[in-house]
C-alpha cells in the first residue's frame, strides 16, 4: 500500500472515529479538545491525500475542516484560560 493511501485511510478513520464518538459518549461533545484534535487529525490527512490525487475539490472541504477545527480548538484554549495554538 502506498504512503499516500495509507494516510488517506488513517484521516478518514480519525473523521469517523469523532464522528462515532460524539453521538456516544459525552465527555466527547462538539465543544471537547478530544473531538476537535481528532478531526484537525484526520482532516490534516485527507488534505495531504486529496492533495496527493489531486483532487481539488477534496482538498479544500478538508482544508475548510481543518481550519474549522483549529480555530475551535483555539477558542476552546482561550475559553479554558490556555495559551491558544498559532
Amino acid at each position: 500500500m502506498e504512503l499516500e493511501v495509507f494516510l488517506g485511510i488513517l484521516g478518514m478513520i480519525f473523521i469517523l472515529a469523532g464522528f462515532m464518538l460524539n453521538g456516544r459518549n459525552r465527555h466527547f461533545g462538539s465543544d471537547s479538545e478530544k473531538y476537535n484534535l481528532m478531526n484537525l487529525a484526520g482532516s490534516s490527512l485527507l488534505v495531504y491525500y486529496s492533495y496527493s490525487i489531486s483532487s481539488w475539490p477534496f482538498l479544500a472541504l478538508n482544508s475548510v475542516w481543518a481550519l474549522t477545527a483549529l480555530w475551535r480548538i483555539n477558542m476552546l484554549f482561550l475559553k479554558k484560560g490556555k495559551k491558544a495554538i498559532s
